[in-house]
């Protein structure tokens, strides 16, 4: 008899600007300890024993489904209850996670794709990366010869902070970033609260800054689209509601999204990004870099992140390689 396949139910509030949110970020201490969560032995064993009944993901493959089959949720009680606290976390604490840790030693790179693709669903629906569909990013330095036109991800260059897709309809809401392994130099990471940010633009200027950026701007598409179709979509930075908050960034997306729209970058746009990058660098941030078997996890609503350039070893086959996914 085939076995019928289920989904996890989601049931959570759209996320806020909450007082432990605000009094984290604003407090002058940020300490990596304290969005640091500790990943539970039964979990790993859980995971452990249930791997050979995934399906085989061959190095840079995607899953054939993002449903998981009820046997398999059924075998990992631990790991969904786990996976209920980081959500809690994220849409009710301070924004972001660093799961400590998965044994990612003892899994070879596809078999650790797959752990990822297993604790991502039992977190919430994950969301296509791209106009391919693509669920699991593999992030690595593709050594290309010409970076000016793609994405940064797949380079070894620095990122500063951003949202990721903010140039989609609905961007993902939560965003999860899994460590194979590292760089030999560099590629340290930065998180710190576009909200918080968002919120002290609210009495600058007699909030006018804030108020360009609700109106709706030009985003670069970053080439997410078919032969023919438009290159930039228009969106705001930050919508508010009786349902929650939704706020994006990109400071280099938006200024080249005027380019093209062939619109001249208007002063109060260019003032208003000035400010909330002003704002960005001069309030706490937490600061780390990611260890093999860690995987961070970010509320796309309400925080960013950043990295650092990185240099890899001249063993290419052993460069600094992490998975990313995105949440519905």
């Amino acid at each position: 008899m085939k076995e019928t396949l289920r989904t996890l139910p989601v049931s959570r509030p759209a996320p806020r600007v909450f007082d432990r949110h605000n009094d984290f970020w604003l407090g002058g201490s940020c300490q990596l300890a304290d969005v640091t969560l500790v990943l539970p032995d039964a979990c790993i064993d859980e995971m452990h024993t249930v791997l050979p009944a995934l399906s085989r993901l061959a190095d840079g493959e995607q899953p054939a489904s993002t449903v998981l089959r009820g046997s398999v949720i059924a075998a990992v009680p631990r790991t969904v209850e786990f996976a209920a606290e980081l959500c809690e976390r994220l849409d009710h604490g301070v924004g972001t996670v660093i799961v400590d840790r998965f044994p990612a030693e003892r899994w070879t790179d596809a078999d650790n794709r797959r752990v990822v693709a297993l604790f991502a669903q039992l977190v919430s629906p994950l969301k296509p990366q791209g106009f391919d569909g693509t669920m699991l990013y593999d992030v690595i330095d593709r050594k290309l010869g010409d970076v000016s036109r793609v994405r940064r991800s797949i380079t070894n260059l620095g990122q500063p902070y951003h949202t990721d897709g903010p140039w989609y309809e609905s961007p993902a809401r939560y965003i999860g970033l899994y460590c194979i392994r590292n760089a030999e130099h560099g590629g340290h990471s930065r998180v710190t609260s576009l909200l918080s940010a968002i919120d002290a633009l609210r009495t600058l200027d007699e909030g006018r800054h804030l108020q360009t950026l609700k109106t709706r701007l030009p985003w670069d598409r970053q080439g997410e689209h078919g032969d023919g179709e438009v290159t930039y979509l228009l969106h705001p930075l930050l919508v508010e509601g009786d349902t929650g908050v939704v706020a994006r960034y990109y400071e280099s997306y938006v200024r080249r999204g005027h380019e093209l729209a062939g619109i001249d970058l208007p002063k109060a746009v260019d003032e208003a990004l000035h400010a909330l990058a002003g704002q960005l660098a001069a309030q706490s941030s937490v600061q780390f870099l990611l260890e093999p078997g860690q995987f961070q996890y970010a509320n796309n609503y309400t925080v960013v992140h950043a990295r650092d350039a990185f240099e890899d070893a001249p063993d290419a086959g052993r460069g600094r390689r992490l998975v990313r996914v995105w949440h519905a």
